[in-house]
């Protein structure tokens, strides 16, 4: 019995097309990750928080504010900010009462963090500040100081050392000038020597 190749053609269709496909180049799983992960460059931006001294314990007086950028500097809403405070040692606790905390920026790009509190531990720490938007995503640190004296504190402490310093410098001028007056006064009055006008007698 005689098959036609046109009959084989259609039989053996399905098969070479799967064929095919098998040998098309496919993209790799790191290739397509990478592809899922493509959008906007973006970038954090400090605008407030950073060095700010924390009493421990207490409320900080200084706010977290922090905005989300595009590569070209416009604000991002929407984004995605999320700042971690240290597992152990120094850090804050986030007004949600954990030291994670999520919020979403607004039309100006910007969010802010009021009402955290410094934990019971001095020292020097960092907040790690982590935003995302479209797939992108873009980190910042900042730094700040837990310690038993604030900023207004210290400034006045260096204040009061300043006038103790000046102080100091005033009273020994003031015992130089008694000192000096004292030797005067020890002396002496200056004696004061006039010349009398001349007298021509004759001989005696």
């Amino acid at each position: 019995m005689r098959i036609h190749w046109q009959q084989l053609w259609r039989r053996d269709l399905p098969v070479l097309a799967l064929c095919g496909l098998l040998a098309l180049p496919s993209a790799s799983p790191l290739e397509a990750q990478q592809a899922g992960r493509q959008g906007p460059k973006i970038q954090v931006v400090i605008l407030e928080g950073q060095g700010a001294l924390h009493r421990v314990g207490q409320r900080s007086k200084t706010p977290l504010v922090v905005r989300v950028e595009d590569e070209n500097r416009r604000p991002l809403m929407g984004a995605a900010v999320q700042f971690t405070s240290p597992d152990s040692g120094p850090g804050v606790v986030f007004p949600n009462g954990a030291r994670v905390y999520l919020l979403r920026t607004d039309r100006t790009g910007q969010v802010e963090v009021r009402g955290f509190r410094a934990n019971g531990v001095q020292g020097k720490f960092e907040i790690e500040v982590e935003a995302s938007y479209q797939g992108a995503s873009a980190k910042a640190t900042v730094v700040q100081i837990n310690t038993a004296q604030t900023q207004t504190a210290r400034r006045g402490l260096l204040s009061s050392r300043f006038l103790s310093i000046a102080g100091g410098v005033a009273v020994g001028a003031v015992l130089a000038l008694v000192l000096t007056r004292s030797e005067e006064t020890a002396q002496g009055p200056p004696i004061a020597i006039t010349p009398g006008s001349p007298s021509v007698g004759g001989p005696q």
